[in-house]
């Protein structure tokens, strides 16, 4: 999955592409920035450069281990980290407590 965005304030499309077992390559900006860590099954790309984005999107096109290993990680970070009870609770929180 490509998120070639240039404004992303959280970036869902991403989360339920990694909980699909898609990896995903995504912009560097915003919410993308947070969401896609090293141990999530995405890459970022610190440019806008269509050269850039392709060059990364062979990369893992062409690396069996690597795009393996993006798709298995991503169902178990999604499920960790944007557990819905959790998200909620993290919500009620930080949005609605004192």
């Amino acid at each position: 999955m490509l998120v070639p965005s240039c404004y992303e304030p959280f970036g869902m499309v991403a989360v339920e592409a990694m909980r699909a077992g898609a990896p995903v390559l995504a912009s560097c900006v915003g919410g993308l920035a947070e969401i896609l860590t090293p141990e999530s099954g995405g890459r970022l790309v610190g440019s806008q450069d269509p050269a850039d984005w392709r060059d990364q999107a062979l990369d893992i096109l062409r690396d069996d281990c690597l795009a393996g290993a993006l798709a298995q990680r991503g169902p178990e970070y999604v499920k960790t980290c944007f557990n819905p009870s959790d998200v909620a609770a993290r919500l009620m929180r930080e949005v609605y407590s004192d």
